[in-house]
C-alpha cells in the first residue's frame, strides 16, 4: 500500500514537472522569437490551447506536446541563421583617397588607376566603370525587386545610383577635375575614357 502511494505520488511529481518544463519552453520561445510575429503567434497558440486542455489526467501529454513544438521551432530558428547571408544591395559613403593616391597629374595616374580599379571591383561595380552595365532603356516589372550590386541587370534607379557612385567615386579623388574635362555630371566611363586617354600612353612611355 505504501509502494503503490510512493509509486503515485512519483509520477504525479514527474507528470507536473514535465508540463512545467513544456510551460517554461514555451514562455522561452514566445521571448526569443518576439521578433518573429509568425512563430510566436504559433507558440501563443500552442500555449494557449495546452491552458484550456489541462488537467490532472494529461499532464504529460499537454507537456510532451509543448516540449516538442517549442523544441521543433527553436530548430528551424537555428536553421534559418545558418542560411547564407544575401548579396549586398546597399552601398556606403564614396571613399576618399589618401592625398598620395589623389589624381594630380601623370606622375600618379597609375596609383590612382590602380586604387579606382580596386575600390569597384570590390563593390561588383566594374562594370559601370568599363561601360559593360548599361542603363536599362525602359522600365519592367523586375525593377520593383532589388538587385545585388554586382548584377549585370540593374533596375533604372539603381543604375542611376550606382553609376553615380562610380564617377563620384572618380570625380572625387581628382585634385583638379576641371584641369583634365572631368566634369561632376560626366558619367562613370567617359571620366574613365577621358583620364585613360590623357595619362595612358604618358604613363607607359615613362
Amino acid at each position: 500500500m505504501a509502494r503503490t502511494r510512493i509509486r503515485s505520488v512519483s509520477g504525479l511529481v514527474i507528470l507536473i514537472f514535465t508540463s512545467v518544463l513544456g510551460y517554461i519552453y514555451s514562455v522561452g520561445t514566445i521571448c526569443t522569437l518576439s521578433c518573429s510575429t509568425t512563430r510566436t503567434s504559433e507558440v501563443l497558440i500552442i500555449f494557449v490551447y495546452s491552458l484550456q486542455i489541462r488537467s490532472q489526467n494529461c499532464f504529460l501529454l499537454t507537456g510532451a506536446i509543448l516540449l516538442m513544438n517549442t523544441i521543433r521551432l527553436q530548430f528551424s530558428l537555428i536553421v534559418e541563421s545558418l542560411t547564407l547571408i544575401p548579396m549586398a544591395t546597399t552601398l556606403s559613403n564614396v571613399p576618399s583617397f589618401p592625398d598620395e593616391r589623389c589624381l594630380r597629374g601623370p606622375d600618379n595616374w597609375k596609383q590612382f588607376k590602380d586604387y579606382v580599379i580596386s575600390a569597384v571591383r570590390s563593390k561588383g561595380l566594374a562594370g559601370y566603370l568599363d561601360g559593360t552595365i548599361k542603363l536599362p532603356m525602359s522600365a519592367t516589372a523586375a525593377d520593383a525587386k532589388t538587385t545585388p550590386l554586382n548584377s549585370t541587370s540593374p533596375s533604372q534607379e539603381e543604375w542611376q545610383f550606382r553609376e553615380g557612385h562610380v564617377s563620384g567615386l572618380i570625380y572625387q579623388n581628382i585634385v583638379d577635375p576641371d584641369s583634365h574635362s572631368i566634369g561632376p555630371e560626366d558619367a562613370a566611363v567617359t571620366m574613365w575614357s577621358t583620364l585613360k586617354g590623357k595619362f595612358e600612353l604618358i604613363s607607359m612611355s615613362t
